[in-house]
């Protein structure tokens, strides 16, 4: 989180569906955890996160691998692209 320049007052984008150090590295840091929206279907965070596409807070996305299944890494990072690109 540090390297990526997240500090207090930003919005770290994560899964409500995992282990409580997904949002803690954000706390840990000064920012704020914003529990996306999953998908009940793959526990995927939903296109758009459940987040305004133009939230000048959200600094970073944290994806979590479930039950051995990889995080959607790609849509996240696409997700987060549109976002950054849009402001």
């Amino acid at each position: 989180m540090r390297l990526a320049g997240v500090g207090p007052g930003d919005e770290v984008i994560t899964s409500p569906y995992s282990f409580v150090a997904s949002a803690n590295c954000a706390i840990y840091e000064g920012a704020t955890p914003i529990f996306a929206d999953i998908d009940s279907q793959d526990v995927e965070p939903r296109s758009g996160c459940g987040r305004r596409s133009d939230h000048p807070t959200d600094k970073a996305i944290v994806a979590v691998d479930i039950f051995g299944y990889p995080a959607g890494v790609r849509r996240a990072a696409e997700a987060l692209r549109r976002q950054t690109t849009s402001r």
